[in-house]
């Protein structure tokens, strides 16, 4: 199977140090199956941070499930109540049953595949976390939402085994096309008082980004404000 990852660089090995702590699914390496998705990624990180749009690319065994040594934790491609208290307790700061099973802070899976907590999830844990809502309320905002999915890698010594990986500099128009697409998904998010996710949603749905896409309309040469 192919995985993507967006950055503004190669990157040919995981190094754990490098990552940050209290994401999804615990510190690790997070790629994705959705190709487009981790473009988007490259040109947010190479607008944040400098750089040209990188996606590397890395080929996994179809069978890594079944290779010995390594401990996997999938929930699927729907959210559910697991995963809800799995993600919750990976970006709760103070949360210290580490020896949870429904907690990777201490990296106890090598592997975990799941959905991605978006932008008003997010928001959901933050007001869980200031005591605005409890905990029920929270499942019922996170739980069988529509998500994309990710794949994070925990374990550095075993991902070499089982992986190849190479990197694509993205097109010039690619890249302008990503440009515009974010500048007006923020203008979007803000005037609409919504969160990016749901700006980026009901911008990808809609009949302009259709136009933007076709480059024969030259539509991704004209200014964000343009468009």
């Amino acid at each position: 199977m192919r995985l993507y990852h967006g950055s503004n660089t190669g990157i040919n090995s995981i190094n754990l140090a490098m990552c940050r702590p209290y994401k999804d699914f615990g510190i690790g390496f997070y790629l994705t199956d959705i190709r487009e998705q981790a473009e988007r990624m490259a040109v947010r990180v190479a607008k944040i941070y400098g750089g040209s749009p990188v996606l590397n690319v890395f080929d996994i065994q179809d069978d890594f499930r079944e290779l010995p040594g390594i401990k996997i934790k999938d929930f699927g491609e729907q959210t559910t109540e697991e995963w809800a208290r799995f993600v919750m307790n990976n970006r709760n700061h103070s949360f210290d049953n580490i020896e949870d099973i429904l907690c990777n802070q201490d990296n106890k899976y090598d592997i975990v595949i799941g959905p991605v907590a978006d932008d008003n999830m997010a928001l959901l844990f933050r007001q869980y976390e200031n005591e605005i809502i409890d905990f029920q309320t929270l499942l019922k905002g996170m739980v069988y939402k529509k998500t994309s999915s990710q794949y994070s890698f925990h374990t550095e010594k075993k991902y070499k085994n089982f992986c190849e990986r190479w990197e694509i500099s993205m097109g010039k128009q690619e890249q302008l096309i990503e440009y515009i697409v974010q500048d007006i998904v923020d203008m979007f998010s803000s005037d609409q008082d919504i969160g990016y996710d749901e700006a980026m949603n009901k911008f990808y749905n809609s009949k302009v980004f259709e136009k933007l896409q076709d480059k024969e309309t030259g539509l991704y040469m004209e200014s964000s404000e343009y468009v």
